[in-house]
């Protein structure tokens, strides 16, 4: 491919980076899976991590080979953040919803234009089907810093230092000012205070989305969602960090029964969050390899070395025009580019609201795909 001539900016700058930019060689990416696959065969604690923001096939095949070769699987989370994720779930809405129905839009501590370059063109400015054209749409930034790049579109609150979980907890007590609330909500700003008494009670639909929150402070505001949805309405929605979302959680759960965070031995399936998260898993020193399938910074294994000096990874990585400094020398770190799913091949991705979307194959690669990587590692 030497230009791409029907494509945003946005999709043009992706499409140039999912051609095999690298210049590695078919034989260099052969000597690497040789190399990788008597790695595999020597490890006695595997554990498969990573996987999350790729298609709905990469990620089964990635729960199909754990399950084959007895391994660990776990996502890249920590032990908080995946049973937060289970017990109190990240979305109640669509893109779809918001474009159609949402006239309040109150983003905490994210930003949706920046993180989806096109939000505002395709989402938030182009009309709904069930929003008359007089009705205003409003977007609430509540936010510690300026950081929100839209800013003709947003009317911004600054949040306090205090700790995020302890100011949801006065937006709760603002919300309902049951006994002892009414002192707990005083000291909380105008802005805060008109946004839940006034804004959101009278919004035809009004949707919150955040980012990565820890369990405490997403436990309480679910609290208080649960609160105001008992007399009044308010939809949310979790923000991933990438432009496809992160659901590898719920194809562990649909393929095992069990939710992220298992171990797989010939007869069982053992699911222990406290034990086989990531950080779980550093901290006791368990793994002796880490096969790493995706789009995880190869700094992101620094701290798995160091407390893990022996440790090997294989890095299954999307081929990127970027150059990163391995981690490790090559005698511990080996990184395999892989084409990207739902590129040059017809895979289901997953927008970051959770529904389903098939991406035709546009590009050939020279790349192998990671379903081929895992049936030579099997063989």
């Amino acid at each position: 491919m030497s230009e791409v001539v029907n494509a945003c900016s946005q999709g043009k700058a992706f499409l140039e980076q999912s051609v095999n930019a690298e210049g590695i060689s078919p034989e260099n990416i052969q000597s690497r899976l040789v190399l990788a696959r008597q790695w595999l065969e020597k490890a006695t604690a595997p554990v498969l991590t990573g996987f999350s923001n790729t298609s709905w096939e990469a990620m089964a095949a990635c729960v199909d080979f754990a399950s084959r070769n007895q391994m660990g699987l776990t996502t890249i989370h920590g032990c908080e953040a995946i049973l937060s994720q289970q017990r109190y779930g990240d979305r109640t809405c669509t893109l779809g919803e918001i474009r159609h129905r949402c006239d309040l839009l109150i983003q905490l501590e994210v930003d949706l234009f920046a993180t989806w370059p096109r939000f505002g063109e395709r989402i938030w400015n182009c009309g709904g089907r069930f929003i008359s054209e007089d009705t205003p749409r409003r977007v609430v930034a509540l936010e510690s810093s300026d950081a929100t790049s839209a800013a003709q579109h947003v009317e911004r609150i600054r949040l306090s230092d205090q700790e995020l979980s302890l100011q949801i907890a006065q937006w709760h007590a603002c919300w309902n000012e049951r006994e002892g609330g009414k002192q707990l909500a005083e000291n909380l700003p105008e802005a805060v205070r008109h946004l839940f008494v006034e804004q959101i009670p009278n919004a035809q639909y009004p949707v919150l989305v955040h980012g990565s929150l820890s369990r405490d402070e997403n436990q309480r505001l679910t609290a208080l969602l649960a609160e105001i949805n008992k007399t009044s309405r308010l939809f949310r929605l979790t923000v991933a960090p990438d432009t496809v979302t992160d659901c590898a959680h719920e194809v562990i759960l649909a393929m095992t029964g069990f939710p992220d965070a298992v171990r797989f031995s010939e007869d069982a399936i053992e699911h222990d969050p406290l034990r086989y998260s990531w950080q779980s898993l550093l901290e006791r020193q368990e793994p002796d390899l880490v096969l790493a399938v995706g789009p995880i910074q190869p700094d992101a294994f620094q701290l798995a070395f160091e407390k893990i000096p022996s440790l090997k990874v294989i890095h299954l990585d999307f081929q990127s025009m970027e150059q990163h400094n391995p981690p490790a020398s090559e005698e511990q770190y080996l990184r395999i580019p892989i084409s990207r799913p739902g590129i040059s091949s017809g895979d289901t991705l997953v927008r970051g609201d959770g529904v389903p979307v098939f991406a035709r194959p546009c590009l050939n690669s020279t790349l192998p795909t990671l379903s081929s990587v895992l049936e030579q590692f099997s063989k």
